[in-house]
């Protein structure tokens, strides 16, 4: 990424983030404290697992890279998902048991970085060393498509063939635009995708 000199920044940017949305929902000050804790130590657990293993210049060029970027993702939510389970059985009462807590803030999280990082670490890369101009012509058009045909799929009826034609539309656009353009347009075509997914849900 763009190095240690930006990892206070991403932190107090993290958690005031986090501690604006929990207090304008049902959080009180104490458990946003906890959650934006909790949320700027992953951040930082992420990249420095990342910057350990391998170095500042971390790109998604490589599968190895991919995988440790998930693994990394996978044991920063891990632990920082204890904190914040521990910080909704302090300060809020819930019927759902500890365990189910821990798995939504898991699968939420690692969801969220899974999602938005490679996107970043695509944008810094391309800064550093941009694409062919042809290359972000192609790119850009199959991104516009695919925005053209998530729309779509959100407003389409809920019926059960829904379950069919999504993935059929969806799918040879992001083999696409993965085997053709660099990293960071196959991260912005599946951030899209997360979108919709999470739009439609």
């Amino acid at each position: 990424g763009l190095g240690p000199r930006t990892r206070w920044p991403v932190v107090a940017g993290t958690m005031a983030a986090t501690i604006a949305a929990n207090l304008l929902g049902d959080r009180n000050v104490w458990s946003a404290l906890v959650f934006a804790l909790c949320n700027a130590g992953e951040a930082v657990i992420v990249a420095a697992l990342i910057e350990r293993f391998f170095g500042p210049s971390f790109t998604l060029g490589r599968l190895r890279n991919v995988i440790a970027l998930v693994a990394a993702a996978v044991v920063a939510t891990a632990l920082s998902g204890i904190g914040g389970t521990l910080g909704f059985q302090l300060f809020h009462s819930s019927p759902a048991s500890t365990l189910t807590v821990w798995e939504h803030w898991f699968a939420a999280d690692a969801l969220g970085i899974i999602t938005v990082a490679p996107l970043l670490i695509g944008l810094v890369a391309a800064v550093r060393d941009p694409p062919p101009g042809d290359e972000i012509v192609e790119g850009a058009a199959v991104l516009m498509i695919l925005v053209f045909v998530s729309a779509l799929i959100v407003l389409l009826p809920r019926e059960p063939w829904v379950a069919v034609v999504p993935p059929a539309l969806v799918f040879p656009l992001l083999l696409w635009v993965t085997a053709r353009c660099r990293p960071v347009f196959a991260a912005a075509a599946a951030f899209i995708v997360t979108l919709a997914v999470v739009w439609t849900t």
